[in-house]
């Protein structure tokens, strides 16, 4: 019974939560970018994944409709810096130190996973789990996870693939005056 009572609960949090997102979607340069925000950010991008488009409150949609647009702004090269709020809160803490970390790369710079350690306070051994902590970053792009590279210089992981990777930073080098990666 018991458990009957906590699965009800979980449901109708479940089903709130869903009522409270909003889900734009934008295609740019031929790609397509689902996001997902609740009424205190951001809480998905979503590269190359085409969801059904859903109002929600009024904050969510504002969130979502900005990220959306910021987006298309930014992969046609007239963007640098994102100003929608992004809502972490269901992260760990430990991955929400990670993604403040990553959030500091400026627009068109690369670092490393072993940077990304140093600069969240964790030690540089710590680089696999930073790198664990990227691969699940909800809000990609936004929080700019495809700017860490290995130390060795080679591009690394990206959840959405290393076409989507090299494109970001080849759009980044090319809109900071640098080569192409």
């Amino acid at each position: 019974m018991t458990s009957e009572v906590s699965w009800q609960s979980c449901r109708e949090r479940a089903a709130v939560a869903a009522e409270e997102r909003a889900v734009q979607v934008v295609e740019v340069l031929g790609r397509t970018i689902s996001v997902v925000a609740g009424e205190w950010g951001v809480t998905q991008v979503l590269l190359d994944k085409m969801l059904e488009p859903v109002d929600a409150g009024r904050r969510a949609s504002f969130w979502a409709e900005l990220a959306a647009r910021q987006l298309g702004e930014y992969l046609e090269g007239r963007r640098r810096r994102f100003t929608v709020p992004v809502d972490l809160s269901a992260l760990s803490s430990f991955s929400r130190r990670v993604l403040a970390a990553c959030s500091a790369i400026a627009f068109g710079e690369v670092r490393t996973y072993g940077w990304i350690s140093e600069a969240a306070g964790l030690r540089r051994s710590a680089a696999r789990a930073v790198g664990q902590a990227l691969a699940a970053n909800p809000v990609p792009v936004i929080v700019p996870c495809h700017r860490v590279i290995r130390a060795d210089g080679a591009l690394g992981g990206f959840r959405a693939g290393p076409e989507w990777k090299k494109l970001l930073l080849t759009l980044e080098a090319r809109c900071a005056g640098r080569e192409g990666m």
